[in-house]
Parts: C-alpha cells; structure tokens; sequence
C-alpha cells in the first residue's frame, strides 16, 4: 500500500471512530473476481484495475478508497476513474444488494489540488457521475499539517457527516426523536426516517415507484 493510500485509509478509520462508526478493512471487494456462481469464473485484467485500491465497510457502508493521478491531465484522470469505477463493478457482485447500494467510492487528490481550478473542475465531474457508485473526491491541501481540518470538512459532504454532535438546535431536536435516532444510528442522513415514514403513510401504492421514492429520498440527504 503507498503512504498516500495509508494516510486515506488512516484518516477514514479516525474518523468513523469518532463519529462513531464502526470501520473494517473488507478485501473481499477489491479483487477481480466476479461474485460467485457462473460469474465467478469471469475475472478482469491487471489493466482493467486500479493498482492501488482499498476495501473497507464503514457503519453499514462498503466503500472503495482509491487515488488519483498526480497530474490534473483530463486524459490520465478518467481512465484511472474507469479503472475504481471497474472495481466498483467486481466490488457490488460480491456485496449484497443492500450493500450495493451504499457502495461509496471515495478518491483523494495530490497535494494542492485543494487550490488548483482544474483539479476542482475534475473533481467536479467526477462527483457528478453516479454510475455504479456514489463518487467523491478529497482535493487535499499543500501542507501536510492541514490535512485533518481539510478531511473532516470533506466528510462533512458524506455520510459521514454528523452534525446533530455540534449541538445545534434543529439538529438536536430531530436526534431526540426516537424515529430520528434509530435512523441516524444506522449512519443515515438527518430527516430522512421521517420522509420515509411520510412516504409509506402517504397516497402512493406499495411497489416500485415507493422503492424508487425512498431510495432517492436517501441519496438526496446522504
């Protein structure tokens, strides 16, 4: 693993500890093995692959932890994000479908991508594509020393983020709600335990489009 994959890897395992989550390595995912059965036997090429790549569950979280080029070369970029987005492929055959579906992607920049306009740019489309996983990216400061203020501001835009913990009032109030707290122990976005009690009480029938409803409903908090 290179010490940059290390720090990535150290920093999630400190944070879930102190949101209080907890964080696994999960090795399962970052093989090249499709699931089991028939597809089993279909494997992908070392070139098809991301060469650095962890696996990790976080709460109820599966989560694929990779890094990016060190140049903001458009090129260079997408084809290392083809790569984790075909590790994301291999990793959801092996997770269960609930799993698959809070598969995360998660893929940290070079140092001063923070404050480079094409690496914001880059990021941007990264994030914007939510095929086969939910993707962001950490664009990490220059200075080593700045690198735990700018991770934790980064999981405040993951599912990581807790901010009922900073007191605030409206916050507070919904995580005294017993509805509320069962779903936010889980790792679940502030909200959403009520939306979804609303939704199943409401005029729309049992059936796909509830399913599709609810699950949109999460991934709008999340």
């Amino acid at each position: 693993m290179s010490t940059d994959l290390e720090l990535f890897c150290s920093l999630f395992a400190g944070r879930a500890r102190a949101v209080g989550l907890a964080y696994e390595a999960l090795s399962a995912i970052t093989g090249n093995s499709f699931g089991t059965g028939d597809a089993a036997a279909t494997r992908l090429g070392p070139d098809q692959l991301p060469d650095l790549v962890h696996g990790c569950l976080v709460g109820r979280h599966p989560l694929i932890l990779g890094i990016l080029p060190k140049i903001a070369n458009a090129e260079s970029v997408f084809a290392s994000v083809r790569r984790y987005r075909n590790q994301c492929v291999v990793a959801r055959s092996n997770l269960t479908a609930d799993q698959a579906l809070d598969l995360n992607l998660f893929l940290l920049g070079p140092p001063g991508s923070d404050n480079d306009e094409q690496w914001k740019a880059l990021g941007a489309t990264i994030e914007r594509d939510d095929r086969v996983a939910r993707k962001q990216v950490w664009l990490r400061p220059l200075q080593a020393d700045e690198n735990e203020e700018s991770f934790r501001l980064f999981c405040e835009r993951t599912f990581m983020a807790r901010p009922w913990l900073k007191g605030h009032s409206i916050e507070a109030q919904l995580a005294l709600d017993p509805i509320e707290e069962l779903f936010t122990d889980e790792g679940a976005p502030v909200g959403v335990g009520r939306d979804w009690f609303g939704l199943a009480d409401g005029e729309m029938e049992p059936g796909p489009d509830l399913v599709e409803a609810l699950i949109t409903r999460y991934r709008d908090g999340a």
